[in-house]
């Protein structure tokens, strides 16, 4: 009888067959960008950029995201830093199919799934964007690979959890958040007997948070570095005032506390507060930017967010304010070309 297994493909043949399936997925995700022409943009796109040429921390955002920028461009073009981003997103994306969907065997059927998520959705405009946003669902889908046990070996594992660190250093409040999305989780699990049962295993669930909670200090290890402070953002502050200012809080704050003992700055505009928190943040009309701008008053605001956080008599309007965000958030997610032109509607890579 001859020798079948002679005929065998080597083992990297399938390694390449699964390497150019995921460049075809990276590209069905590319494809925002494609019909845009250009890699997309918004107002923060050149902050971002700046940043990582300069390799200086902005007052209002990570540097994370432009290191990222300056490494994945190659110092060559910015769509390598989309590319990337889509294929990153596509290698998570294809692992969900392949473990969830297990019907989906060939990985064109895969494939042909993730394109109809891009035509449903809008993951491709976000995916093109040069912006942080994407890193955040690339961060909680590893943190998922993680924590339900579906890493193919410990060195995939322990690259799931690297890129989840770095997606939680990417935005600001990605660290908030996986912190909080991981902890639920864990502590669903303990009232739900998951840890017992063994539906989740308490080692990656300590990996996991071990992962997202080590980005709380080496985000701003790294702000301190590259020469800025040893903070997360040091204008947190002004969007959380913002924010205050939007749902009324701050003028209730302001109501119950300007008194003639009380000397906050904005005490003499606490009837003209702006009603948005992009306005409060960003107009030159705003109380903020009248007054010396985030950095003039930085202390202020944090004393007013402690006082805001710790009186139980604000807690009802925290509550009621965070669960109306949340379902606006929910039902008005607007998808397709929607990035707004940031240099003019007739400006090709804005457009």
């Amino acid at each position: 009888m001859p020798n079948l297994h002679a005929f065998s493909p080597p083992a990297h043949w399938g390694r390449s067959h699964s390497l150019l399936w995921l460049l075809l997925g990276s590209l069905v995700l590319l494809y925002g960008g494609l019909y845009n022409g250009f890699p997309l943009v918004t107002y923060d796109t050149g902050t971002y950029l700046g940043s990582g040429l300069d390799l200086s921390v902005p007052d209002d955002r990570p540097l994370t995201y432009g290191l990222f920028t300056r490494l994945a461009s190659l110092n060559f073009s910015l769509w390598f830093v989309i590319f990337f981003q889509c294929l990153v997103l596509a290698g998570l994306l294809l692992r969900y199919l392949e473990v969830y969907v297990p019907r989906a065997r060939h990985p064109a059927t895969r494939v042909a799934l993730l394109a109809a998520f891009v035509w449903a959705t809008g993951l491709s405009w976000i995916s093109c964007e040069l912006m942080p946003d994407i890193f955040t669902a690339i961060g909680l889908l590893a943190i998922g690979l993680v924590l339900l046990g579906h890493a193919r070996t410990g060195l995939g594992r322990a690259g799931l959890l690297v890129l989840a660190l770095v997606s939680a250093m990417m935005h600001s409040s990605n660290v908030l958040t996986f912190s909080l999305v991981v902890a639920g989780v864990g502590a669903l699990a303990a009232l739900r007997g998951w840890f017992r049962r063994g539906w989740l295993r308490p080692a990656p669930w300590g990996l996991s948070m071990a992962a997202v909670l080590a980005a709380w200090l080496v985000l701003p290890g790294l702000h301190a570095a590259f020469g800025g402070e040893f903070a997360i953002s040091r204008a947190a502050p002004a969007f959380l005032m913002g924010r205050l200012s939007e749902t009324g809080i701050l003028e209730k704050f302001l109501d119950d506390n300007c008194g003639w003992n009380k000397g906050y700055s904005l005490c003499a505009y606490r009837d003209s507060l702006p009603n948005t928190a992009a306005a409060f943040v960003w107009s030159d009309k705003s109380p903020m930017n009248q007054t010396g701008g985030w950095n003039a008053h930085l202390d202020e605001y944090r004393g007013i967010i402690g006082q805001v956080l710790t009186s139980p008599r604000y807690y009802p309007y925290l509550a009621s304010e965070a669960a109306q965000a949340t379902l606006r958030q929910l039902t008005h997610a607007l998808h397709g070309n929607g990035a707004p032109p940031a240099c003019g509607i007739d400006t090709p890579p804005w457009s």
